[in-house]
């Protein structure tokens, strides 16, 4: 485990959940992998987070991460970035689905978020609207994480008009 410097030794993080962890291993460069920080993290005191990936699901290592840390509670969630199909219902249904149950967040596009500056490139992008209204992929994909109970649904980097959409749908 990574030595904290004297300032974090000073943070009051008892009870804390972080809810939006970036950890090794990933297809980037991450500060720790996963069972350091789940460890880091308990001996703060804290209670849990969630775990974060732009380009594969997170629940898998969720489950992994609870066995290796005991009595620390670690989610996981999906991305609905082009990696894992952009606004894929049932790439989440799969997610959602594995063993353990902690798959718990599904975040709206956030690295390839749709953007002018991307339209303008012609990079890819997985938009979330058109035209003021939300795409129909993403009006079902709402609507069945309202059925799931214990779901948790982010606006991702959508822009702010986009995440008021999002929230009043």
């Amino acid at each position: 485990i990574m030595a904290l410097p004297a300032r974090a030794q000073e943070l009051n993080l008892r009870g804390a959940i972080d809810f939006h962890v970036h950890q090794g291993p990933d297809s980037v460069k991450r500060a720790i992998d996963a069972d350091d920080l789940a460890r880091l993290s308990k001996s703060m005191g804290m209670r849990g987070m969630v775990m974060k990936n732009h380009w594969q699901p997170t629940a898998l290592l969720a489950y992994l991460m609870r066995k290796q840390v005991p009595d620390f509670e670690i989610f996981g969630g999906i991305t609905q970035n082009i990696a894992l199909g952009g606004i894929n219902l049932e790439a989440v249904k799969r997610m959602v689905a594995t063993h353990g149950g902690y798959g718990r967040v599904i975040w709206l596009p956030t690295f390839d978020n749709d953007t002018p500056a991307k339209r303008a490139k012609n990079q890819p992008s997985v938009p979330i609207s058109k035209d003021g209204k939300l795409l129909p992929g993403v009006l079902e994909l709402i609507a069945w994480i309202g059925t799931q109970p214990g779901l948790v649904l982010e606006t991702g980097h959508a822009t702010p008009q986009e995440g008021l959409m999002v929230i009043r749908e």
